[in-house]
């Protein structure tokens, strides 16, 4: 089959396995008793956790399902990012259910990484924007790869919190990647990051505001991991990099104002309007809290101004590599 074909099956695929498996998900879950307060929402009401499942199950199954039609590409290494993924999954899983430690679910995605490592995905040649190419040597496999891995999986899992926030988001930078891959040729990069696409477009239905389900760490995590495998197998970490700058931002104003104020709260403040309202004046130590600071929204408004950042940095980021091509 024509590859240009099969990617666009798993885009398909990956949409229909994930939009039919959410309503099941959503019931079994809900039986199960695994539901999360909605904190942005004035009554709070209990919303079903765990949405990354089925994110996961669109996202793995159509990919397996190529595998054997395209011999010609890297099968070694796309093994290795499925190998990567499952691992990541069953990380997110486990903290979904019983609530890893934040310490230690920082650290969990470096073992992740080992199939990626074991395997050298990747080429340990970098280029940087005024030094110019840089070989890591062993070092990329040994350093670099899980680094890269356990960054971007946390960086994903920390731009979220609100209706339709992550599963919007990441897709947007999932596109911007794969775009960007389609034009530099990278063709396993966009293999890894088609189904993807689909997957979280079909989540996108049942968790926009009002969401009727959460994807939970087993789908922010799951975000994260794609991206980065994919940029790693495809040689294109700087293009990883900008497309996640503003989670990239808002992981630094975390750190800044975590060191700064040492803050006490975790959450935001809802009004029985619905607006809302950083933890305390001084404490926006995420985007979305620096966006309640200077200007009165609700949880909606949040969510449609960070998807328009994202646009933006995700335009940027493919006139960019045009640039390059042209």
């Amino acid at each position: 089959m024509h590859l240009s074909f099969l990617v666009i099956l798993e885009v398909f695929f990956a949409f229909l396995i994930a939009y039919f498996s959410v309503p099941v998900l959503i019931r079994k879950v809900k039986q199960r008793g695994f539901l999360a307060p909605d904190i942005y929402k004035p009554k709070h009401p209990k919303i079903p956790e765990l949405g990354g499942l089925a994110i996961f199950i669109g996202y793995i199954l159509p990919l397996l399902f190529v595998l054997p039609f395209i011999p010609y590409l890297d099968q070694y290494h796309l093994l290795a990012v499925i190998a990567t993924v499952i691992l990541v999954e069953l990380i997110g899983i486990i903290d979904d259910i019983f609530a890893i430690r934040q310490s230690v679910k920082v650290i969990l995605p470096l073992f992740a990484a080992i199939p990626l490592m074991v395997t050298e995905a990747g080429t340990s040649s970098m280029f940087f924007p005024l030094i110019g190419t840089v070989n890591f040597g062993i070092f990329y496999a040994l350093i670099l790869i899980p680094i890269g891995i356990t960054a971007a999986a946390n960086l994903t899992n920390m731009l979220a919190g609100f209706n339709g926030l992550e599963a919007g988001n990441g897709f947007i930078a999932v596109l911007t990647v794969a775009v960007a891959a389609l034009l530099l040729g990278h063709m396993e990069t966009v293999v890894i990051l088609a189904p993807l696409l689909g997957a979280l477009l079909a989540f996108l239905k049942y968790n926009w505001y009002p969401a009727k389900i959460f994807p939970g760490d087993c789908g922010t995590l799951l975000i994260g991991t794609v991206i980065a495998s994919a940029v790693i197998v495809g040689n294109m970490e700087l293009v990883g990099v900008l497309s996640l700058s503003l989670y990239i931002f808002n992981f630094l104003l975390f750190i800044f104002i975590v060191n700064k104020y040492s803050p006490k709260y975790k959450f935001g403040k809802v009004d029985s309007k619905g607006y809302i309202h950083p933890p305390a004046k001084e404490y926006f130590y995420s985007l979305y809290f620096l966006i309640a600071k200077y200007k009165k929204v609700k949880e909606k408004d949040i969510v449609k101004i960070i998807l328009k950042l994202q646009l933006l940095v995700s335009l940027a980021v493919v006139l960019w590599v045009c640039s390059l091509v042209w």
